[in-house]
């Protein structure tokens, strides 16, 4: 569902206006927890290296209860992806706001390649990020963390193909995705992914 039906999504009922596919984008708004945007029609195109998250809702056929709270779990579903594969340098540039809030330099990235990424590769070019990563699980409502060397609710060095995942930037940065961050490491998660371009 979207905000805009003209633009290919379906509406929801009661409220039109809510985007069930997000980006965060921190330097946007200037309070913390508003620094998400829906996209605004289906054939928006997000950037190589971007991340968003994605609320599925479940099948059409079936409404029922995934409409109003307290929300029935949707059904398992496979995603395919269509198109060309990324290959190469993807480079994403990283700017920085100064609002003192939590939220500042946080920007949530994609896993471009259609591989597991190594986040302790010597391969990766990062201009002013921390050496952290967070990826959300829903089902706990915590983030994964890994900071290079630990890992917190089950955070490791292997990011998923197609996996989203949280950076925080020190200053305004640049990441550059390379073929040799790529790893025949297999990852399994125990939960859904944030979804990455």
């Amino acid at each position: 569902t979207g905000p805009n039906p003209a633009g290919g999504f379906d509406v929801f009922p009661g409220n039109p206006n809510n985007s069930t596919i997000w980006t965060y984008d921190e330097p946007a708004k200037t309070s913390d927890g508003l620094d998400y945007a829906g996209i605004q029609t289906i054939d928006d195109v997000l950037p190589a290296g971007r991340g968003a998250m994605i609320f599925f809702r479940g099948a059409r056929t079936n409404p029922g209860g995934k409409l109003k709270a307290p929300y029935d779990h949707p059904e398992s579903v496979v995603l395919d992806y269509e198109g060309v594969l990324n290959q190469g340098p993807v480079e994403v540039s990283l700017s920085h706001t100064g609002n003192n809030e939590a939220t500042d330099g946080f920007y949530l990235l994609g896993n471009p390649y259609a591989s597991t990424l190594d986040w302790n590769s010597p391969g990766w070019v990062k201009l002013n990020i921390t050496g952290q990563i967070w990826i959300y699980n829903p089902a706990s409502k915590q983030y994964a963390i890994f900071d290079g060397e630990n890992g917190t609710n089950g955070g490791n060095r292997y990011i998923a193909p197609g996996q989203a995942f949280f950076v925080k930037t020190t200053d305004n940065g640049s990441i550059t995705f390379n073929e040799e961050v790529k790893t025949d490491q297999t990852v399994k998660r125990d939960f859904p992914l944030f979804m990455g371009a």
